[in-house]
């Protein structure tokens, strides 16, 4: 299974990722694709954040296989506002892949327990 976790932390936002689908073989897995697609997009997002002068320091960025995180700690105002939308983009994406595949995704969301 896929869980997906966003939550914010002391002027952070933080997305984790960890699993698998198990919905296919190694490499022809719909599912996984999908939901690593975000992941990608997200670090590119805090990258992009990043080279604007957005974010208060350099974003962690972990991409591997079955686990990726993405932390950026951006700027107050718009530029926080802008990271968090961010974020909500990609974590209503994997609420999507939740509700098709709840078997094989589980997001944990902004604010839940």
């Amino acid at each position: 299974m896929i869980r997906a976790v966003f939550k914010e932390h002391n002027g952070s936002i933080i997305f984790q990722l960890t699993g698998h689908a198990g919905t296919a073989e190694k490499g022809k897995d719909l599912v996984c694709a999908s939901a690593s697609i975000l992941a990608y997009t997200i670090a590119q997002m805090a990258l992009f954040m990043y080279a604007e002068g957005k974010l208060k320091k350099k974003p962690t960025v972990s991409l591997k296989e079955g686990n990726a995180v993405v932390t950026v700690k951006p700027k107050e105002g718009n530029d926080y506002a802008e990271a968090l939308h961010s974020y909500f983009v990609v974590q209503v994406g994997l609420s999507l892949l939740a509700n098709n595949y709840p078997h094989a995704v589980e997001v944990k969301m902004f604010g839940a327990g």
